[in-house]
């Protein structure tokens, strides 16, 4: 699979949408006690993985 690699058009195509509402980031070692369904996006870093979800 290849990819843009030029970064002007990169910039140049994307379309961003803007998320209405509040958003919290929390950080965890277990991902156990998460309901996925509720959660936007994870990230795994060396420390911990990062969720992000919507506030309620």
């Amino acid at each position: 699979m290849s990819g843009e690699k030029n970064l002007a058009m990169l910039l140049k195509s994307m379309k961003p949408k803007h998320n209405i509402g509040e958003f919290v980031f929390c950080k965890t070692e277990d991902l156990d006690q998460i309901k996925l369904s509720q959660v936007i996006m994870t990230f795994k870093e060396d420390e911990s993985t990062t969720v992000i979800a919507k506030k309620k």
